[in-house]
């Protein structure tokens, strides 16, 4: 399936509704660019099940990214630096495409290896990792647990700018 087929016309309507609500109510968002995650093993009992060969979801992913900022430079848009399910190295792939290209300098970057994780401990050594890569990053964490996030800002992996979302 080829990026213009998986991001959909729904998709870039949703895009054109909230620019417009954005100039007539002055309303700031940022949109998360569609990702491919690498955390259904469980559900699908496949490691990597949604690779295509040797083409990972990291790849899908930064593919999607360039699709979009291509298509629609106006738009804030939240970069998904996606990794491998527990692997918080990985995460480091997505962050030197977006550092070499310095697309960190204009958007914020998600970390989107974590939306399901229940281990404080990936969560803190992915954000650890990442910050250590990207000082200037602003960093949003998908859907980590609050403890992982306070072990985070109390070894100062999370800094002003940085933003998280939780299931907690």
């Amino acid at each position: 399936m080829t990026t213009t087929m998986s991001i959909g016309i729904f998709f870039w309507n949703a895009i054109d509704l909230l620019k417009s609500l954005r100039s007539e109510y002055w309303i700031f968002f940022e949109v998360t660019v569609p990702d491919y995650p690498d955390d259904y093993s469980k559900a699908w009992g496949k490691q990597h099940c949604i690779w295509v060969d040797n083409y990972t979801n990291i790849d899908r992913t930064l593919e999607n990214v360039f699709y979009v900022i291509e298509h629609d430079k106006k738009v804030q848009w939240l970069l998904p630096a996606q990794g491998y399910e527990t692997i918080s190295e990985s995460i480091l792939l997505s962050l030197e495409v977006y550092t070499n290209q310095g697309l960190h300098k204009r958007y914020r970057i998600g970390l989107a290896n974590l939306c399901t994780t229940k281990s404080d401990t990936v969560v803190v050594e992915t954000l650890r990792l990442a910050r250590e890569f990207c000082k200037e990053c602003s960093f949003h964490v998908f859907g980590a647990k609050l403890t992982a996030v306070a072990k985070a800002i109390k070894i100062r992996c999370m800094k002003h700018g940085d933003s998280f979302d939780t299931f907690s």
